[in-house]
């Protein structure tokens, strides 16, 4: 961020003083202030902001977003978890049978409920997973290599 004058300690400055100051648009200004990293004085209907407030805040180095890693699933999609992705999801894991959550998996419970009032979970980790093998068709739909045509597998 290139500042085009830095703010002075002492001095009141507009709104619009602080846009042009920071290169940042006017509603970047009102966010700032609803996350209460800089506290606006009321002159008339009007709203100023010190000199010294700006400073700090830039010294803090708050004003940068901070991005957040994701997990991801197939295609760059966020992934919800990885049991989408387990060949045991509807047959073999204890959770899809008795709803009880695997010992030694690393899971963050959701604040929702399934459709049954049941907890969710986001799994990340399973010492039950096993890897589902998909593959893509003629036609560009991703299907289980167990459902893969019999004419189409390789007889070795």
């Amino acid at each position: 961020m290139v500042l085009e004058n830095l703010p002075e300690q002492g001095k009141m400055y507009s709104g619009s003083e602080v846009e042009v100051m920071f290169g940042k648009h006017r509603q970047t200004v009102l966010t700032w202030v609803w996350k209460g990293l800089v506290h606006p004085v009321k002159i008339g209907n009007r709203n100023y902001y010190k000199g010294e407030e700006l400073l700090e805040l830039l010294k803090s180095g708050r004003l940068h977003k901070q991005k957040k890693p994701r997990r991801k699933g197939h295609a760059g999609k966020k992934q919800t978890s990885i049991c989408e992705d387990c060949l045991k999801a509807y047959n073999g894991c204890s959770w899809a049978r008795h709803r009880v959550p695997v010992l030694g998996w690393d899971a963050k419970r959701l604040d929702i409920e399934d459709y049954k009032g049941k907890d969710v979970y986001r799994v990340y980790a399973c010492p039950e997973f096993e890897e589902e093998k998909f593959y893509t068709d003629k036609n560009g739909i991703r299907r289980r290599v167990n459902e893969v045509p019999e004419e189409w597998k390789v007889h070795r």
